[in-house]
């Protein structure tokens, strides 16, 4: 596989104009809003307030396809952005589920100045149906002004939020949609001094994974660097730790991704001081391909159930499941199209995996999500 190499030197001051994240913070206070045609209001609205499997709802839409809310508006987030700062994006997740699988969404917009927006960010995706889980949805992103200009005073106010409506997509069955929590991420810039210079970061691919490498110098008080990696450049999960040496000479630092995702991945470093103060260095990104031939189904997957895999040769075939680590956690082998039930014991969540033929060349790869 052709290698590939990015390389982005930045940050040769330790004064600079940093990208910066507030949140995730939740709403405080909540509202129906009317909204013309509307069927049904909101209910239980302080339920919306934390993670806690208590919703707000509103009962049996209509029974006919597009029936909707009023918007639920949530707002008093309680953000504290510094005055001198610059808004670059924001990003809002709602947690949301729909145990009967009839309910989309409708309309999801910005709220400024108590005043709802007019940009539309639904896609009228369903509302997840997994019995009693919750899909968090995410709706923006870092880069994303919703159709707006933006203070610092503007987010701050108890005046900005999100305003929700939900329809109905599936007739014949009742609407049993609802949200768990409301949460919104801020992305802004500001002038921030760090302890240390951060001179290079580059990505780096490597047969089967992704190598970062970055180099700082004039560290002082710092803890540690996450690294964190991304499907869409929106949103970040980590996946990776390393110490900081807390050198004034130059210090070069590496990290490896045994299971990259299949396509362009975005990454970034979480620079953490040690009074949990952190910034984020830019992102890089890198596109890792193969030939996916063999590629599990059905995604998500109860534990327990039947797992197929895509093998029209009945080749035999050793899937290797790893961790967000690249810790490899489970491996099974099969010759048909179905594959032998992993040892996950109780694990639940979004698992990689890799596909090797006889001559341990990797034929596929993709994720796993698990409940």
């Amino acid at each position: 596989m052709k290698k590939l190499l990015l390389f982005l030197p930045f940050f040769t001051t330790s004064c600079m104009m940093l990208a910066q994240v507030a949140g995730p913070q939740s709403a405080r206070i909540f509202s129906n809003t009317s909204l013309e045609g509307s069927d049904n209001t909101w209910t239980d609205l302080d339920k919306a307030a934390s993670s806690d499997q208590q919703y707000a709802s509103f009962g049996d839409l209509r029974d006919i396809a597009g029936s909707h809310t009023d918007y639920l508006v949530a707002t008093s987030f309680k953000f504290n952005i510094p005055a001198a700062s610059y808004i670059t994006g924001i990003a809002v997740y709602i947690e949301c589920s729909d145990p009967s699988g009839s309910t989309s969404d409708h309309q999801i917009r910005i709220v400024k100045n108590g005043t709802i927006g007019n940009t539309e960010h639904s896609s009228g995706a369903m509302y997840l149906n997994l019995g009693d889980r919750d899909k968090m949805r995410t709706y923006g992103g870092n880069a994303d002004l919703w159709g707006e200009t933006w203070s610092p005073a503007d987010i701050n106010s108890d005046d900005f939020g999100v305003a929700i409506s939900a329809q109905r997509a599936v007739t014949g069955r009742e609407t049993l949609g609802r949200i768990d929590n409301i949460q919104v991420i801020v992305y802004y810039s500001s002038f921030t001094t760090l302890p240390l210079k951060l001179t290079a970061f580059s990505a780096e691919l490597q047969n089967d994974k992704v190598r970062l490498n970055w180099t700082t110098t004039d560290e002082s008080n710092m803890d540690r660097f996450e690294l964190q990696r991304s499907t869409d450049g929106n949103e970040f999960k980590s996946f990776g730790t390393v110490i900081c040496r807390n050198r004034s000479i130059a210090s070069a630092y590496s990290f490896n991704d045994y299971a990259p995702s299949t396509g362009t991945s975005f990454y970034r470093l979480k620079i953490l001081e040690k009074d949990g103060s952190f910034t984020y260095s830019k992102t890089v990104t890198i596109r890792f391909t193969t030939d996916n031939v063999n590629t599990l189904y059905p995604s998500p997957w109860k534990k327990g159930a039947a797992l197929f895999i895509r093998n029209p040769g009945n080749e035999k075939l050793t899937i290797h499941f790893f961790n967000a680590t690249g810790e490899t956690i489970a491996k099974v082998s099969s010759s048909s199209g179905q594959v032998p039930v992993p040892p996950f014991g109780i694990m639940q969540g979004i698992l990689r995996y890799k596909v090797f033929d006889e001559k341990q060349k990797i034929t596929g790869t993709g994720s796993l999500m698990i409940y």
